[in-house]
C-alpha cells in the first residue's frame, strides 16, 4: 500500500522585515562542523497522517527539542489560522506558523489527552481560552530566517551548529515529489526529474555521513 504524500504548505511571501540570521551572528567556518551531529533526539515521530497540518507538526517538532516535552499540533495550527485569520482554507505558511510560537506559544500533549480535541479543532474559537495561559509557557522570543555566507545546505549546518547549545532545529520546506516518499533507504537524490509536487514542512535536526558524504 502507498503512503499518503502529505502536504498542506503554502508559499511564502518574500518579507523584508524578515530578521536575516546571517546578517546579524557570525557563523563559524565550515571547517569547526563534525561529520555528524544532532540538535536533539526527537521525543516521538508525528505523523499528520492525511491532513494539511504539516506546519504545526513541523513546528511543534521543532520547538519539542528546545521544551523537552510534547507539544500539540492541532492547538498549534488552530493558533497558525487565527494568525492567518481563515480556519476554513487549506494548509498554512511557514511565517504564519513561526508567528504562532512568538505571539501563542505552544499548548503541551498532556492537556488534550486529557481533555480530548474540541469539534472542528482547527477553529481557534472552539478552544478552551484558559489553555492559552498553559500554551504561553512554551513561547518563544523571536525566529530567523536561515542565510549566511554559504549555500543553503550549509548554511542551515553552521547555524545549527552555532546554537547546538540551544538545541535549535529548523523549520522549513520545500515542493515534495511523489517518488520521494518512497526513495530508496530514504536518501532523497540530487537531481530533481519531477517538476510537479506539493507543498510540504518539515523539521531539519542535524546531518549524517551516508558513503562519506553529508546528508540532512
Amino acid at each position: 500500500m502507498n503512503k499518503v504524500i502529505k502536504n498542506g504548505l503554502l508559499p511564502l511571501p518574500r518579507d523584508p522585515r524578515d530578521f536575516s540570521f546571517g546578517a546579524v551572528f557570525k557563523l563559524p567556518d565550515l571547517k569547526e562542523l563534525p561529520d555528524e551531529f544532532i540538535t536533539a533526539k526527537p521525543l516521538k515521530i508525528k505523523d499528520q497522517k492525511n491532513s494539511d497540518l504539516c506546519t504545526a507538526y513541523a513546528l511543534t517538532a521543532v520547538s519539542e527539542d528546545q521544551e523537552g516535552i510534547e507539544l500539540n499540533p492541532e492547538y498549534q495550527f488552530a493558533k497558525i489560522k487565527q494568525i492567518m485569520g481563515d480556519y476554513e482554507s487549506w494548509g498554512a505558511d511557514l511565517r504564519s506558523a513561526c508567528k504562532s510560537a512568538v505571539k501563542f506559544g505552544s499548548l503541551e500533549e498532556k492537556f488534550v489527552n486529557s481533555i480530548g480535541l474540541p469539534q472542528n479543532p482547527r477553529n481557534w474559537n472552539n478552544w478552551n481560552t484558559e489553555l492559552d495561559k498553559e500554551a504561553e509557557k512554551h513561547k518563544k522570543q523571536s525566529y530567523f530566517k536561515i542565510d549566511g555566507p554559504y549555500d543553503t545546505f550549509d548554511n542551515i549546518r553552521v547555524v545549527m551548529w552555532l546554537n547546538r547549545d540551544k538545541k535549535q532545529s529548523i523549520l522549513t520546506g520545500i515542493k515534495w515529489r511523489h517518488s520521494w516518499t518512497h526513495a530508496r533507504h530514504g536518501i532523497i537524490p540530487k537531481e530533481i526529474s519531477e517538476e510537479t509536487g506539493v507543498g510540504h514542512a518539515f523539521k531539519i535536526f542535524g546531518w549524517k555521513q551516508i558513503n562519506g558524504e553529508p546528508y540532512l
